[in-house]
């Protein structure tokens, strides 16, 4: 964001709708901002004041005009990621049919198809993210107590929703290292044979399931027109479970099927996603047009997300679209094996009876 005078008058563009707010981490402090985990960040007198102000969401013609120094403060802010630019919230789908995403964790919908949902925003359809595993322990950067953690979560995956345009749903199953306690090198590495080769693979994917039937009847009533995903790329044990999930309902439903990669593991050399996407066909979608709204979206993760992550998903998108395209990566079964996955729209739910 170089231009900053730029950037304040395309806030205070009239039809813009634009507003601007105080990350939920903070709250203002006599020196500047105190985090949710209790550490003090000084901040100039000029953007103490601003950020204070902002703690209440603000409309973009409440902000100092472009070129005072008021204006470079608020700049300042936006820079640093304290402040987030907001465009007005997505509603329901203006028209009936819509996208489902199966998001294992909060930000996994944002990171691996952040620049495809923002880039679908004007077409009036948001998709629904349902995160699944939507209660964890874990924090991967900006630390706050353990009590706060969840709601905190959901308040920046709100904040995401509105920057990117989505509706969510949390089911508020726990993450694997809360309910299997397992240390973080463990939750990775599992294929599908080895989720269903013992019993805890087994009830965890029937809590899933369980979970998700009524969010499948509903979406199926409603004209869902896809399921999306996670691959499984990296072996994460909840992102598996996600998949096979998926599949079933899929299969139930008759709703086509479209994985996504999973970011940040397919942005790296770590993890081989070639036995996850073994046999599907990939394609590509230009996110260019919203490059910069998936960063800003990825921004508000706080707790877990660092900036090297962010990066390296931002440069994979450069690294595996075409020059000066960026985009972002999924996998669809070949025309004749989706088709072979089709029951004609019957519902035949694959949540076991005993349920």
């Amino acid at each position: 964001m170089n231009d900053r005078g730029g950037s304040i008058a395309r806030l205070r563009t009239p039809t813009s709708g634009a507003t601007v707010r105080l990350l939920p981490h903070y709250q203002p402090h006599p020196a500047g901002l105190r985090t949710a985990g209790g550490r003090i960040l000084p901040l100039p007198p000029e953007q103490r004041a601003l950020a204070a102000l902002c703690q209440v969401e603000r409309r973009a013609d409440e902000l100092p005009e472009a070129g005072s120094a008021e204006a470079a403060a608020l700049a300042a802010l936006l820079d640093a990621g304290l402040l987030v630019r907001l465009p007005p919230p997505v509603g329901s789908p203006l028209r009936e049919r819509y996208d489902l995403i199966l998001s294992p964790h909060i930000d996994d919908a944002a990171l691996s198809l952040g620049g495809t949902i923002a880039a679908a925003r004007p077409v009036g359809r948001p998709p629904l993210v349902v995160n699944i595993f939507s209660r964890q322990t874990y924090q991967e950067a900006l630390r706050v107590p353990p009590a706060q953690l969840d709601a905190l979560a959901a308040e920046e995956d709100a904040l995401a929703a509105r920057i990117l345009g989505y509706r969510a749903l949390h089911l508020g199953l726990p993450g694997a290292q809360d309910r299997r306690e397992l240390k973080l090198g463990a939750v990775f590495g599992w294929t599908k044979a080895r989720v269903l080769d013992g019993p805890a693979g087994s009830a965890d994917l029937d809590a899933v399931l369980s979970a998700l039937e009524p969010v499948l009847q509903r979406a199926a009533q409603d004209g869902c027109m896809r399921i999306l995903a996670p691959a499984g790329i990296g072996g994460h044990l909840d992102h598996v479970l996600t998949r096979i999930a998926a599949e079933r309902w899929a299969a139930a439903t008759g709703l086509p099927l479209i994985f996504f990669e999973d970011l940040p593991y397919g942005a790296t050399s770590v993890f081989d996603g070639a036995g996850a996407t073994g046999g599907l066909e990939p394609r590509l979608t230009n996110i260019a047009s919203a490059l910069g709204s998936k960063r800003a979206a990825l921004r508000v993760y706080r707790t877990r997300l660092r900036d090297h992550q962010i990066d390296a998903c931002l440069r994979h998108a450069a690294t595996i679209g075409a020059p000066d395209v960026p985009a972002e990566r999924s996998f669809r079964q070949p025309h004749a094996a989706l088709e072979g996955l089709r029951r004609g729209g019957q519902w035949t739910s694959p949540v076991p009876s005993a349920l």
